[in-house]
């Protein structure tokens, strides 16, 4: 029976380490970290009662060897100078001959030689995967995360000091066939140990533990534990990991965190209302500036969230043209046409504006109608050349998506349709159609949707007076006063229109809007509006809306559909003109750490045109690179994690 002893001792070592491969983190922690002590030390006394007598180095190498790196500071094998090391194992001469010793160390070291092979494919695959095949970036990635090496050196050590006992008992006991059965079960323990220790050996910035993980990029859909470093992600695993700082996320959904593309408020105070709806990234896409050095400038100090925008055409214009108006243009840079000379001045500003760095181009053609065809096709060429979407607001109805259409496919220019609901009212379903047909022609063309059957805009602006100047009084009730919530006539509409400020324009139908939401070609987007510190409610509750009434209440969309549009899908719009984004929207080892937590049994939006600054419920989370700017649904003040969003310089 005691000749089985070392069997069984080997065995339970094995069994440990699989469990622990494969046990919650909570039940597999303590045992994995503490009870391979004890059968090292039970080995130990064993071999003493069998008259094996070590040095008694050997003994505190090999009782301490599972624990070397906590105790002696992340020692490795290569700071060891190798005679030292056969020194340390050397038996009493008496007790063993030159030939058993040698037999014992080459063993040692095959099982060493074992460990680092399979630690090493095994690493090599993950990064493979983890990067898509991007050998290039799993490079980056081992450069700036080297600490992983000191993690596996870390298993090593814990595998070899914890059967280096037992296998040298059994090559001394029986050196053939006891020595052969041996070393096939120590083949699995590399493996068996490698996730196991590396997590467990490993101390996080962050941990997210025990949440719903949903990464629309590799369709996860499990719970995991997340661990973070240094603003990215380190690791994503069912197994035990530890961190400086730990988030619950039981029964929560752990989701990349949501990307707008079409945020117009970029102040402290809007950044502050998108984070409590779970955005991590706003960018102002569709109105842009003027001035894409001066933009970025003014938020050097940081931001709560990320952030990034255009170089505009509306304000490009309204520059060259010398508009008064502020935000939107008032004067001669709606309505009167461009110069040839003007057309090339705007046309270099913009190429300026995407030379400093802009995410892209950004249009408006009902804000600028006295813009000839020359002239646009003049901003699209700039686009074209630069292979950058030029994102715009059409002029509404089929009409003005056959003009944009027309022009992108002209000038070759990637184009992005912004607000296709507000855009195209009852015909929705046919201008989604039509952006489906160009797509199969090969055209790069995309578009989006907010989730409200009414739009807001400026009542000064040319997208307004130029409608409701001549509408009938009748159609004068589309308008809200939104200050107010009353409806305008002809006298009301005249006199606001003389004081300005936001008006809400009930246009559309919500039949229309599950249309556009419920399209596999948009990409959620808030059209955010926030003026004098009130505007359109999507501004605070876009995506917790989606969340709670589109998936959870008239299931119109599936969950992981819904995460996709809010995530993935803006991301891989800009990560070729702005390579940064291929870190954003997903889930992954080596992504940023910009992540959304969430309760999908309660999200839900709370704002409305009345009481737009009410922040929605059931965002528990938010993680801006590695940071929480919201905890258990509250806003975190005085952080500032948010970096810019920006294109390579040229």
């Amino acid at each position: 029976m005691t000749d089985r002893i070392p069997h069984v001792l080997l065995a339970a070592y094995v069994a440990l380490f699989i469990w622990g491969a494969i046990a919650p983190y909570d039940r597999a922690v303590w045992w994995v970290e503490n009870v391979p002590i004890v059968l090292v030390v039970l080995t130990l006394v064993i071999l003493y009662m069998r008259g094996v007598r070590f040095s008694a180095l050997a003994y505190i190498l090999m009782s301490i060897l599972p624990y070397w790196h906590t105790i002696g500071g992340h020692y490795t094998f290569e700071r060891v100078p190798f005679d030292w090391f056969s020194r340390a194992f050397g038996f009493e001469e008496y007790l063993i001959t030159r030939k058993r010793m040698s037999v014992a160390l080459a063993c040692l070291f095959a099982i060493f030689a074992i460990s680092f092979v399979a630690m090493s494919y095994e690493l090599i695959e993950w990064i493979y995967a983890a990067y898509g095949g991007n050998a290039e970036a799993g490079a980056d990635f081992l450069g700036s995360q080297g600490d992983i090496w000191d993690a596996q050196k870390d298993m090593l050590m814990d595998t070899l000091g914890a059967i280096a006992s037992i296998l040298l008992y059994l090559t001394l006991r029986k050196p053939g066939r006891s020595l052969n059965k041996s070393l096939g079960l120590l083949l699995l323990i590399p493996a068996a140990t490698l996730s196991a220790q590396t997590t467990a050996s490993t101390i996080y910035d962050r941990v997210i533990l025990a949440g719903r993980v949903m990464d629309p990029a590799s369709k996860l859909d499990a719970v995991r534990n997340i661990g973070i470093v240094d603003g990215r992600i380190a690791v994503i695993t069912t197994q035990a990991v530890r961190g400086r700082d730990t988030i619950d996320a039981r029964g929560l959904v752990v989701a990349p965190g949501f990307i707008d593309i079409h945020a117009h408020g970029q102040t402290p105070e809007t950044y502050r209302y998108y984070s409590l709806d779970g955005v991590t990234t706003a960018l102002e896409l569709e109105l842009g500036t003027s001035d894409v050095d001066a933009w970025y400038r003014e938020r050097i100090a940081g931001e709560r969230i990320n952030y990034g925008v255009s170089i505009g055409h509306i304000k490009v214009r309204m520059a060259v043209m010398h508009d008064s108006g502020t935000v939107m243009p008032v004067g001669d840079g709606a309505y009167r046409a461009a110069t040839p000379a003007q057309i090339v001045e705007i046309a270099k500003r913009i190429e300026i504006g995407l030379g400093e760095g802009a995410v892209d181009i950004g249009a408006g053609f009902p804000y600028t109608p006295a813009a000839t065809r020359e002239e646009l096709l003049a901003v699209f060429r700039v686009a074209a050349k630069a292979r950058t979407p030029i994102h715009v607001h059409i002029t509404p109805g089929a009409a003005g998506l056959k003009e944009v259409l027309s022009l992108a496919r002209e000038t070759n220019a990637p184009l992005h349709v912004v607000h296709i609901n507000s855009a195209a009212l009852a015909e929705t379903p046919v201008m989604l159609s039509m952006i489906s047909a160009a797509r199969a022609l090969g055209r790069d063309v995309t578009t989006e949707a907010y989730p409200y059957d009414a739009g807001m805009t400026e009542i000064k602006s040319a997208t307004i007076q130029d409608i409701y100047k001549i509408a009938p009084d009748a159609r004068l009730a589309e308008l809200e006063w939104q200050k107010t919530g009353e409806r305008l006539n002809r006298e009301s509409f005249e006199r606001y229109s003389r004081t300005g400020g936001p008006v809400v324009v009930h246009t559309n139908t919500e039949q229309m809007v599950v249309v556009a939401i419920k399209s596999p070609l948009t990409i959620i987007a808030s059209d955010a509006y926030w003026q004098n510190g009130t505007g359109h409610p999507r501004t605070t509750g876009t995506f917790s809306r989606v969340l709670g009434r589109y998936v959870r209440e008239t299931h119109s969309l599936s969950l992981m559909e819904a995460i996709r549009k809010m995530t993935l899908m803006p991301a891989q719009r800009l990560e070729a003109r702005v390579p940064a984004m291929r870190q954003k929207g997903r889930l992954r080892v080596g992504a940023d750490a910009d992540i959304t937590i969430f309760d999908p049994r309660t999200v839900v939006d709370r704002s409305t045109y009345r009481e737009p600054t009410l922040s929605p419920v059931g965002i528990q989370h938010v993680i801006v690179s590695g940071v929480s700017v919201v905890t258990k649904g509250r806003a975190v003040e005085g952080v500032t994690p948010g970096k810019a969003v920006r294109a390579p310089a040229f």
